[in-house]
């Protein structure tokens, strides 16, 4: 069974879009304004005042529990190597390229199966 921490258990079910409570919807609807209380909570610094900062990391947090996950390593590694790619370019300080690689990596985690071939590969509880 994978062996996954708290915080990316946390990841995963956002990405899944299991939220709770305490991440009430945002008056634009976005998905990546809806989580910057947890990530606040959890790296401890504003995501408010450094949203590029922000959504760099949000990258690199979503790539590396992506990796770790992954049921068709592969495809999913060619996934990402070309989001990654994309990103990467010398248009890296555009916003809206930062969080379209964010959404589709958290369209491959959305996807990726706790049970294959009727076993758990990992526990989000």
């Amino acid at each position: 069974m994978i062996d996954l921490t708290k915080i990316e258990k946390k990841w995963i079910l956002l990405c899944k879009n299991n939220f709770t409570e305490d991440l009430p919807v945002t008056e634009d609807g976005k998905w990546i304004t809806r989580i910057k209380p947890y990530f606040k909570e959890v790296y401890m610094w504003s995501p408010y005042d450094f949203h590029e900062d922000f959504l760099e990391c949000l990258i690199h947090k979503l790539l590396s529990i992506l990796r770790k996950i992954s049921c068709n390593e592969k495809e999913d590694l060619k996934d990402i190597l070309l989001i990654n790619a994309g990103v990467k370019k010398e248009y890296m300080d555009e916003p809206d390229l930062k969080i379209r690689a964010i959404m589709a990596i958290k369209s491959k985690i959305w996807d990726n199966e706790v049970y294959k071939n009727g076993e758990k590969r990992y526990e989000l509880n």
